[in-house]
Formats: C-alpha cells, structure tokens, sequence
C-alpha cells in the first residue's frame, strides 16, 4: 500500500514539475533571483506541510487518497512555483498549469523540448 502510494506522488510529481520547469525557464519572470532546486524545495516544504498528520506509527488513510495526492501536489506547485513569478507572468502559468492537468499536450505547445515526456 505505501510502496503504491510512493510511486503515485513520485508520477504525479514528476508530471507536474518537469513541463512546469521547462514552461517557467522559457516564461517565467522571477523579482527575486532564485533557482529550481529552491523552486522544487518549496514545492516540497508546501506538500509537506500537508503530511503532519499522517507522521504517526500506523496512520489513518482516508478512503479518497488518490484525490488528496493529486490535489495537495498540485497546490503545491501553484504556490512552489507560481507564487515567487512576477505579478505579469501568473496568468500565462495559470493558463499553462490548466492545459497540463487537462491533458494537453504543452511540450509541443509551448515548445519545451521534453525527451520522453508524455501528456496524461
């Protein structure tokens, strides 16, 4: 069960936070200089702060995990990623973030040059 639940954030993780990255280093406009290690930092502080209360011995799973997994991921690479843009560039990785979850297929769109990278 947790070994499934590992694999599943690290897809949905890395589904979300490669394109997002590729997209932000060809369009994003950051005030303050920063990097994508401190980008991705952030993504993962943000999901963490989620996980307190499953940090005990034999946690309670709620029934609707896959749902929370995804949502919680992806608040956190909103605000990972997109709360540090510049103020102009959030609607454009608004508009990025929706084509991704929705399927699109923004390498092509954007052209981001991701080998190996699939939309789902």
């Amino acid at each position: 069960e947790i070994q499934k639940l590992r694999d599943q954030l690290y897809g949905e993780m890395n589904q979300l936070l490669t394109p997002t990255l590729a997209y932000l280093s060809h369009h994003g406009q950051f005030p303050v200089p920063t990097s994508e290690i401190g980008l991705v930092n952030s993504v993962l502080t943000i999901y963490d702060s989620f996980l307190v209360n499953y940090k005990v011995e034999e946690p309670t799973l709620p029934a609707n995990l896959d749902t929370l997994l995804l949502n919680r991921v992806l608040f956190a690479v909103i605000w990972g990623l997109g709360g540090p843009l510049h103020e102009s560039k959030r609607e454009g990785f608004s508009n990025f973030l929706i084509k991704l979850v929705h399927g699109a297929d923004v390498n092509k769109e954007y052209k981001l040059e991701l080998q190996n990278f699939e939309a789902k």
